[in-house]
C-alpha cells in the first residue's frame, strides 16, 4: 500500500541499533483526562533538556534517539499515548486567577474570595482511576529512549498537585512497527498532504506537529486518532467529558442585598 513505511531517515544512528518498541507508563495516582492525545516526542523533548536548562529552557535539546519518516523529516516515528483506565471520577478544583494576581501585587491586602470580582470558583476535573496505563510506540534506540522516559515523573495536567504520578515504565521490543500507521489507522498526527487519498476514511483536524503544542506557527491539517481509539475506560459511568448538558452549571442568583452572585445548582 502507498502508506506502508519502507525506509527511514536515521540521522547519525546506526540502523542496527534501531528497534520497534512498546513503551508503557504505569500511573499510580489519579490522572486528569487529557483533552488531546499525548505525543511521545513531546515527552522525550522535555526530558532531553539538560539539568541546567530544565528551568529556563535556554538551550535546544539534542536530536531524539528516534527515526524520522522519509516523507516528513521533521516528524519522528513515535506514536501518541494510548490510555487505559479502570474507571473515571468527576471532582472539582478551586481556581481564582484574579485573586492570585492581586495577592502577588499586594501580599498584605485582604481579598474576599466568597464573592465579587475575586470569587473563587469550582472547575470540573475528570480523572482516571488507577490502575492507569499509557502506551506509546516508537522506532529508535532502546537504551537512549529508556534513559529519557525514566526522567518523566508524571503525565497529564496538574502534575505538581500529585496527579498522574508515574510508578514505573517498561519498554519491550515488538515485531511490528506501530509508530506511524497500524491496521489502516494513524497512530500519531500525520499531515493530510502525505495521504490525500485517505481524507474520506480518517479523522482529521488542525494540529500542531512540532512542539510546543500551544504555538500557532506549526499548525496544519492532520490525521489524528479518534478519542475512542486512544482513550479506553473500563467502568465509564457518568456523562462524557464533553457532555455538559446534564452536569451542574453556574447560574446567577440574586442575594438578599440585591447583588448578583454565581451559585452552584442543578439545572
Amino acid at each position: 500500500m502507498a502508506w506502508e513505511v519502507s525506509t527511514f531517515i536515521l540521522s547519525e544512528m546506526d540502523p542496527r541499533q534501531l528497534e520497534n518498541l512498546q513503551i508503557t507508563f504505569h500511573v499510580m495516582s489519579e490522572m486528569i483526562v487529557p483533552e488531546y492525545p499525548i505525543p511521545l516526542e513531546t515527552l522525550l523533548i522535555y526530558s532531553n533538556y539538560s539539568a541546567d536548562a530544565q528551568a529556563e529552557r535556554t538551550e535546544t535539546p539534542a536530536d531524539l534517539p528516534v527515526a524520522r519518516h522519509p516523507s516528513a523529516p521533521e516528524l519522528y516515528m513515535a506514536s501518541i499515548g494510548f490510555i487505559h483506565s479502570a474507571g473515571r471520577h468527576m471532582q472539582f478544583f478551586t481556581k481564582n486567577i484574579a485573586a492570585k494576581k492581586q495577592l502577588w501585587k499586594a501580599p498584605s491586602a485582604r481579598v474576599d474570595l466568597t464573592g465579587g470580582f475575586f470569587k473563587a470558583y469550582h472547575t470540573r476535573l475528570f480523572t482516571l482511576i488507577p490502575p492507569v496505563t499509557v502506551t506509546f510506540y516508537a522506532y529508535g534506540k532502546r537504551d537512549a529512549i529508556d534513559e529519557l522516559v525514566h526522567r518523566i515523573p508524571a503525565l497529564g495536567s496538574k502534575r505538581g498537585h500529585g496527579f498522574g504520578k508515574v510508578s514505573s515504565v517498561h519498554i519491550t521490543q515488538i515485531d511490528d512497527n506501530l509508530s506511524w500507521i497500524h491496521q489502516d489507522r494513524p497512530m500519531r498526527a500525520i499531515p493530510v498532504r502525505l495521504y490525500p487519498d485517505r481524507i474520506k476514511d480518517w479523522y482529521y483536524t488542525v494540529w500542531n506537529l512540532i512542539p510546543p503544542s500551544y504555538s500557532a506557527q506549526g499548525r496544519e491539517l492532520c490525521y489524528v486518532p479518534r478519542q475512542d481509539e486512544w482513550l479506553s475506560v473500563v467502568n465509564n459511568r457518568g456523562p462524557s467529558v464533553w457532555e455538559t448538558d446534564t452536569l451542574p452549571v453556574a447560574k446567577p442568583l440574586k442575594s438578599k442585598r440585591g447583588k448578583s452572585r454565581h451559585l452552584w445548582q442543578e439545572e
